[in-house]
């Protein structure tokens, strides 16, 4: 079952790359759905059933409906958050992990340039 999951995530891959650029929102979202829905099925297989798959179902449909009508707000938004994510890894290394109030403020500065600019 696992060879299905993974051929499933290559050939969305693949069809990802080609319509990517084109459908641009589309493919977002496209990208979430399938790979909410394989998740969820290789954390289930060892069971019988499927728990809860009508509300998780529900749910991964309206976030894959908002992330295509809204995909570049969440594109600009992720790309907040994995600059927030690498300027906080670097303040925690070089403060040694304990709370610093200019770094803090370095971080808001750079990360709130980067959003506005």
């Amino acid at each position: 079952m696992f060879y299905m999951y993974a051929l499933i995530m290559i050939v969305t891959g693949l069809a990802l790359a080609w319509f990517g650029q084109k459908n641009y929102g589309l493919s977002f979202a496209t990208t979430y759905l399938v790979t909410s829905l394989v998740t969820y099925f290789m954390l289930t297989s060892e069971l019988d059933s499927y728990p809860y798959f009508s509300v998780f179902l529900g749910v991964t449909l309206a976030i894959t409906l908002g992330i295509w009508f809204f995909a570049k707000a969440f594109t600009y938004i992720l790309a907040w958050e994995i600059i927030f994510i690498l300027l906080l890894g670097f303040n925690l290394k070089v403060s040694g992990g304990g709370p610093n109030p200019i770094l803090g403020l370095i971080t808001d500065i750079t990360n709130s340039y980067c959003l506005f600019s």
